[in-house]
Order: structure tokens, then C-alpha cells, then sequence
């Protein structure tokens, strides 16, 4: 693909840009409502047990695990990580007892991409009627849009031809902390890995390193398996993705307000996720029209009107059918081997046991293939492996604290 702008006399190859996957990153879905109290102290039950061993507790037929709120405004956290949800109960600012904004249910992506909207919007709205007394209505819904591409880096300059409603512009290198508000100022994170433009409140444009938060956060084989475009059966669809190079993802953050003032300027409802399925689109567009790429002045990089031309936001449920990512053994869960494996080998010296004995506990332990496959991705073979534990073992008996 080739952009040519006659006017101001510039040709730009695009044909090395893959789009890679356009998807809805999350999804927090507010309601207003009353309370049933005695789920309520069914949950404080819960939440005061809680302080001093963890608590479950099975609402709509998945079980979560019971946390205090922090800094949400609400009382109480429902959290099941592996499904991809986190219910937020119970308004700080509000009485339990008056109907009024108690319940926020936020969805992943992990819970999104495999689910059809209407199926998210039927068990937000069933936990919603679980957890009330009367009859809840939507109170609004906030939005992450987010594309990942391969082959486009924000150039030096990315801030500066950036054009933005935003009051400030700010701009860090290697910036680790903030203690100032971000609402309305623009942040780059070490070396432009992530650039945050916009208010929290309001619309929001962050532009980040997705391969290196995936590999962060434990997430990268599911993510290339999204990348991929991986079908019910497995086979990869998207040849584009090159697992060689670093994905680059540009994600528009609408907050709530931000969709009911769409709402109150058109006659279109935006109350809930589903209705706000339907103008995706119109959403994604005019995020990246809320943080304009210029080439020059007055005219629009040509990778950004890519980006906001050919982002398809349903790409993802047309006939998709996504299966789950099973993580490879020693992969992207490197530090908890070697500590793992650390911790074991200490308590194995200090229970005087030979290392043959030692070895077949290991392979029994659950935790051998993670760590045969962290080593021999660095050039040691399970022989190799066995006389540096044998060896370990000697260390600690002989000069550590085991002896």
C-alpha cells in the first residue's frame, strides 16, 4: 500500500505496516441500583474474613475471589482473574441503603475475545439483577479500543506533531514515577516504550510496547495466538505476524462521561456495552481524531489515517472462535523459575537428602519441565542440570546456611 500526497509533495511506502488485530481491551460497565442486603453482608462476611485468609465467594455461577475496593470508590472487589472479571460493589459515596451507582462490572480482554457482546452484556446484566433489589438500569459504560500493529515506531518527534486538545504536553525519558495529576498532559515512558496523551476522565490515547507488557505480565502466548488469528482448530490465519519483531499497540480510553455526552448529543444510546458495539468505529475514530498524527501541518501522517481507515473492531466475532493459550514451559515466567528452583534446592540441603533422591522429587514436583526448558533454552542439557544441583546441594551443605 502506497500513500501519495500531491499537495505537499511527499510518497510513503506503507506496505511494511501490518494491522495485526483490532480488539476491545476492556469494558466497565456501570450500574445504578439498590443493594439486597443480605448479599451485601453475605459479602462484608467475606470481606472481614478475608484480612486474614483468603475468601471465595459464587455469584452467578462463577466463583470470586473477596478484596476491599481500594481506590475504585466502592466498598468491596469481586476478582476472578481467570475468567476476566472483577465486580466492583457498593458506592463509598452513596448509602447501601438508597439506590444510587453501586455496582461497576469490568471485563478483560482475555473474557471479551471469547465471548460474543451480547453474551457479556446478558451476565453483566444477570449479576446486576442478582445483587439487587429492584430493577437496575445501565449507568454507563467506558471503553478501551485498542490496535496493535507491526512495522510503525512512534518517531522522536511523535509529541510534537502530535496535535491535541490536551492543555499540557509533557515529556520524560525513562520517567518510573509521577506524583502530579496526568489528567490533560501527555507522558512518554522510557524512550517512547509508552507515550500517554489525554485525561483519565475524558479521552485517552496511550501508545505502548505491547510484546514487552504481554512478556511483563505473563500474557504473551495468548497474545500471539490473538496476533495470529488462530481459528477453534488451531490453524494461524494472519501470516503477518512476525514473532521476530515487537507489536506496537495504539489504545483509545473512553471514559463514561465522555459516552454519555455522545449520548446527550445524538439520539443514539450508550448506555451499555452492547449498544456501544454497534458504533465502535465511530468511537475509534474519533479518538484518533482527539490525537491527530501530522505529517506537516495540516496534513495527517499517512500511518495514522492507516490506523484510523482500516481498524475493524468486529473483525473478532465474525465467525472467530478463539481457543485457549497454554503457556510453554520456562517461557515468560523466567524469574519465578530461578527462584523457585532456589528455594527448593535450600530446603533439600537442609533435609540432608542425596541428589539422585533429590532429582526424582524434582521430577515429581509439577515444576520440572518449567524448569528443564528455562535451562536448556540457555545451553543445559538435564544431565548438565543434574551435577549443577548435585553441586548447589554441596554448596549449601558445606558453606551455606544448610550445613
Amino acid at each position: 500500500m502506497y500513500f501519495v500526497n500531491e499537495k505537499a509533495g511527499f510518497f510513503s511506502d506503507l506496505l511494511d505496516t501490518k494491522l495485526l488485530a483490532s480488539t476491545i481491551d476492556t469494558v466497565r460497565q456501570l450500574y445504578r441500583l439498590t443493594p439486597d442486603q443480605p448479599f451485601l453482608a453475605q459479602v462484608h462476611e467475606c470481606y472481614e474474613k478475608a484480612m486474614h485468609e483468603s475468601q471465595c465467594l459464587e455469584l452467578h455461577g462463577v466463583w470470586f475471589a473477596v478484596g476491599s475496593g481500594g481506590q475504585s470508590g466502592y466498598k468491596y472487589r469481586l476478582q476472578n482473574n481467570e475468567e476476566g472479571i472483577i465486580i466492583f460493589l457498593k458506592n463509598r459515596r452513596q448509602s447501601s441503603d438508597c439506590r444510587g451507582s453501586h455496582l461497576k462490572i469490568e471485563f478483560s480482554p482475555h473474557y471479551l475475545l471469547n465471548r460474543k457482546p451480547e453474551e457479556v452484556q446478558d451476565f453483566a446484566d444477570a449479576v446486576s439483577q442478582w445483587v439487587s433489589v429492584d430493577a437496575p438500569e445501565h449507568g454507563g459504560v467506558a471503553l478501551h479500543l485498542a490496535l496493535d500493529v507491526q512495522g510503525w515506531e512512534p518517531s522522536e518527534n511523535f509529541l510534537e506533531r502530535l496535535t491535541t486538545r490536551s492543555k499540557r504536553l509533557f515529556c520524560h525519558d525513562a520517567i518510573e514515577k509521577v506524583d502530579f495529576s496526568l489528567s490533560e498532559v501527555a507522558v512518554t515512558y522510557g524512550n517512547r516504550q509508552t507515550i500517554t496523551a489525554g485525561s483519565v476522565k475524558s479521552v485517552q490515547m496511550c501508545c505502548y510496547d505491547k510484546t514487552a507488557e504481554a512478556k511483563k505480565s505473563d500474557k504473551i502466548h495468548y497474545m500471539e495466538s490473538v496476533w495470529q488469528g488462530q481459528d477453534k482448530n488451531g490453524l494461524i490465519e494472519n501470516v503477518d505476524y512476525d514473532s521476530e519483531k515487537n507489536v506496537r499497540r495504539i489504545e483509545m480510553r473512553l471514559h463514561h462521561s465522555v459516552m454519555k455526552q455522545f449520548q446527550r448529543g445524538s439520539d443514539i444510546e450508550l448506555r451499555s456495552y452492547l449498544q456501544a458495539y454497534e458504533h465502535l468505529g465511530a468511537l475509534w475514530r474519533y479518538g484518533m481524531n482527539c490525537f491527530r498524527l501530522d505529517y506537516i501541518k495540516d496534513v495527517i501522517d499517512p500511518y495514522w489515517q492507516l490506523f484510523i481507515e482500516d481498524a475493524d473492531f468486529h473483525w473478532c466475532h465474525q465467525g472467530k472462535a478463539y481457543k485457549r493459550a497454554y503457556k510453554k514451559p520456562g517461557v515468560g515466567n523466567e524469574k519465578n523459575v530461578t527462584l523457585a528452583l532456589g528455594n527448593w534446592i535450600s530446603i533439600i540441603a537442609r533435609s540432608k537428602m542425596n541428589s539422585h533422591t533429590a532429582w526424582k522429587c524434582l521430577k515429581k514436583s509439577g515444576m520440572f519441565g518449567d524448569i528443564v526448558e528455562y535451562y536448556g533454552n540457555r545451553g543445559i542439557d538435564p544431565s548438565q542440570l543434574f551435577e549443577m544441583i548435585t553441586q548447589s546441594l554441596i554448596d549449601r551443605r558445606m558453606v551455606g546456611k544448610a550445613a
